[in-house]
């Protein structure tokens, strides 16, 4: 970072922002604070942040943002899994909330280096002040971004989860995660985001889905209904509702039929065994006689089976008008490492096998 910009950077970061700066606000709910971003849509206004800062279900939630101002909101929207959830201000507004939401599509072309000077945005509702901590890069997965505070005496603290992160003055994500320990900050990455609430952001979501739940020999397990309401979050970017929910056009049940363990050849094996060393032995018998020796190794080690599940299910969908439609899918899952008949790992192998009919059902219904 240059002199100029590390500069420009502490001086923003002790600014008094004026009307036209950012719309963040801070969240409380019981004992928790945390902070997030406004955005409007249409008339509603909404609340992107960290889900585990609102995590409880009746727990009042109070919205401040950088004038003072406050709201009532609710929880519309959630994603446990990914640690976001969007709120909507619930009473007449007065936070500000004039911003609409990103596009995202330049995200997949970024390539960041520890050269890139990342700023998250700290709130506090006395007074407006606004205080800009610069990151750097230090890594990334499919889902988040991991940064690392570029000043020591400056870091994000517990009740920055939910606050904004830029690069260039463009959304680049939330945070998630603070881990003091590693000095490390963990972000929810801004097309994560939009996968998953990015058209309930803009307008013109898809309509929730009531969750009946999984059956299994004609009851429903409660063990499995909280894996199938993040299954259709995550997979139909839709809110999972209760069964009754008024607001849902269509309701989807599950009968599990049949899941149980089983091995299926490992394809790994074959590999280990087809590598050609008479090649390697034309042209050098001691390295042909080390090529064979090694194969033989590589097969030993490999294991000949892996563990599987044998899945079963009929999958129902009902909508509030017309015929519900239905389809039978069944398939053999492989699975990681060895067997540990959770249900999570269960319901793993269940979506493999369910996915494909249910959001083809979800279409044929006209959910929306």
């Amino acid at each position: 970072m240059t002199g100029t910009r590390f500069a420009l950077v502490l001086a923003l970061a002790t600014a008094w922002c004026g009307p036209a700066a950012a719309q963040p606000v801070e969240i409380h709910q019981g004992a928790e604070v945390g902070s997030g971003y406004a955005f409007r849509r249409g008339d509603a206004c909404l609340v992107l942040t960290a889900f585990h800062v609102v995590r409880s279900d009746v727990a009042e939630i109070r919205l401040f943002d950088r004038t003072g101002a406050r709201n009532a909101a609710e929880r519309t929207f959630q994603v446990p899994s990914e640690d976001i959830a969007l709120l909507e201000v619930s009473d007449k507004r007065n936070i500000g909330c004039s911003e609409r939401w990103p596009d995202s599509s330049w995200f997949a072309s970024l390539n960041p280096t520890s050269r890139d000077l990342f700023e998250a945005v700290r709130h506090s509702p006395e007074g407006g002040r606004e205080t800009l901590i610069a990151l750097r890069y230090a890594g990334r997965t499919t889902h988040t971004l991991t940064l690392a505070p570029v000043d020591p005496k400056t870091r994000i603290q517990k009740g920055d989860s939910g606050s904004m992160v830029r690069l260039d003055g463009r959304l680049v994500g939330i945070v998630k995660q603070v881990r003091p320990d590693a000095d490390r900050v963990e972000v929810v990455r801004i097309d994560v985001i939009d996968k998953l609430l990015g058209e309930r952001l803009r307008g013109g979501g898809r309509s929730p889905l009531a969750i009946e739940g999984v059956r299994s020999r004609g009851r429903v397990d409660p063990r499995w209904s909280p894996y199938l309401r993040e299954w259709v979050a995550r997979s139909t970017g839709r809110q999972a509702v209760p069964a009754g929910d008024p607001g849902a056009k269509c309701r989807i049940a599950v009968d599990l039929m049949d899941i149980r363990p089983t091995q299926v050849p490992n394809p790994q094996l074959e590999q280990a065994g087809g590598q050609d060393c008479s090649l390697i032995t034309l042209v050098n018998r001691k390295l042909g006689a080390t090529c064979e020796s090694e194969k033989r190794k590589s097969v030993a080690s490999t294991p000949r089976t892996l563990a599987a599940y044998i899945v079963s299910a009929d999958v129902q969908v009902q909508p509030k008008q017309g015929a519900p439609v239905a389809k039978l899918a069944s398939g053999t899952v492989p699975i990681e490492g060895r067997a540990t008949r959770s249900i999570e790992e269960q319901f793993s192998a269940l979506a493999t096998v369910m996915g494909p009919a249910a959001k083809e059902l979800i279409a044929q219904a006209g959910c929306d």
